[in-house]
């Protein structure tokens, strides 16, 4: 470099550094009004929903506190270049349920090309848009049963109009999210509804099936060892082998009538 290009390069350097600043100064303004036009929308949201804001941070932004079906939910936002908005909220007796449901797409369509299945709920026009995973599989069937299937998939169906819908229950946890920061108060009342719906249908989900204990009670078809008739009540029923006979029977002979048993086990009325 020529004695000439390394003066104009010192020259020049106060003013890159002012330069630098200047810019410096221009983007953390922009971003500083862009933060607060960000906590203005979320305070007016906050009060539209009659919920309760949070302080955030610097570097996040505050989230909504709002009931739903008794349990307080979060509504957080992620603005820049993956702009987002979830709504978490714990639901009471799931946490050893999972269920998943997200619109159909080019990558559910890959995996169903190398075999993947996904779960059919029964409605075709439904079970074509959206893919829908559960552990136990039973979990979905028992979520979209016959008898309220309709109002359960208009209630998925709402969040269409948002872009990169998912639904999941995991651990608990209910979490309704879309790849947009949603900046109008009846966008948020749509995910608030379509939460408060989706608890209802799970509380109300009929739980999983298995052996169900009743009510023993025993058929007198039998005969008294005795007198040889049909069984009929009052018995008494032998101590040891727990043959019943007819009260009267057994009080006439004063003992158990069965083979083997022992001569004179303890009376005990049945």
């Amino acid at each position: 470099m020529s004695s000439l290009s390394l003066v104009l390069a010192k020259t020049d350097t106060p003013f890159g550094v002012f330069f630098a600043l200047g810019l410096l100064a221009v983007f953390l303004g922009i971003g500083l009004m862009s933060r607060s036009n960000s906590l203005d929308r979320i305070r007016h949201l906050t009060e539209k929903l009659g919920g309760r804001m949070t302080t955030g941070s610097f570097m996040e932004l505050p989230s909504i506190i709002v009931p739903v079906q008794g349990c307080s939910a979060r509504i957080d936002f992620s603005e820049g270049k993956n702009p987002a908005t979830s709504l978490l909220v714990r639901v009471p007796n799931t946490a050893y349920q999972s269920l998943k449901i997200s619109p159909d797409g080019i990558g559910s369509r890959f995996l169903r090309l190398l075999g993947y299945r996904d779960i059919e709920i029964g409605d075709p026009v439904f079970d074509e848009a959206f893919i829908v995973q559960a552990t136990p599989d039973s979990v979905a069937h028992r979520l979209f049963l016959p008898a309220r299937r309709s109002d359960v998939t208009m209630t998925v169906r709402r969040m269409n109009r948002f872009f990169g819908f998912s639904l999941k229950l995991e651990n608990g946890m209910l979490d309704i999210r879309v790849r947009e920061c949603l900046k109008g108060v009846d966008d948020l009342r749509a995910l608030v509804r379509t939460a408060s719906e989706l608890i209802s249908y799970l509380k109300t989900t009929p739980p999983e099936q298995g052996i169900v204990m009743g009510e023993v009670r025993e058929s007198l078809s039998g005969r008294c060892p005795i007198c040889a008739t049909t069984l009929s009540e009052p018995v008494v029923r032998c101590e040891r082998c727990r043959s019943p006979h007819h009260r009267d029977c057994w009080v006439y002979l004063g003992r158990c009538a069965t083979y083997g048993c022992e001569p004179r086990p303890r009376r005990r009325a049945a």
